[in-house]
């Protein structure tokens, strides 16, 4: 059950939004938002989808849900965060289907 109070105060000194729109997370790795909340910006997943930190949780989002507010400046990269190798390189080649 979704529980969270709108957070309309800001202390973030990075980049963070406001949500215009209520968004349901879907799967796991995705955050509950409502509309007015202001999310932390941790990065950008892809041209679509964010990743920001709101009330102790962390999860992605889409960018067409929210304003951005105080942008990612270039090359930054939040200082807790640990971005994902999503490519097939850093898979076993029992998943990839690649064997050398």
């Amino acid at each position: 059950m979704y529980l969270h109070t709108h957070t309309h105060t800001h202390t973030h000194s990075g980049p963070y939004c406001e949500v215009l729109f209520s968004f349901a997370a879907e799967s796991p790795g995705e955050l509950d938002l409502a509309e007015g909340d202001i999310v932390e910006l941790v990065r950008r997943e892809n041209e679509e989808w964010l990743v920001g930190r709101l009330a102790g949780r962390e999860g992605s989002f889409p960018q067409d849900f929210v304003k951005i507010i105080k942008d990612f400046p270039p090359g930054w990269q939040h200082k807790d965060s640990v971005k994902a190798d999503r490519s097939s390189a850093s898979l076993p080649p029992a998943v990839t289907g690649k064997f050398t």
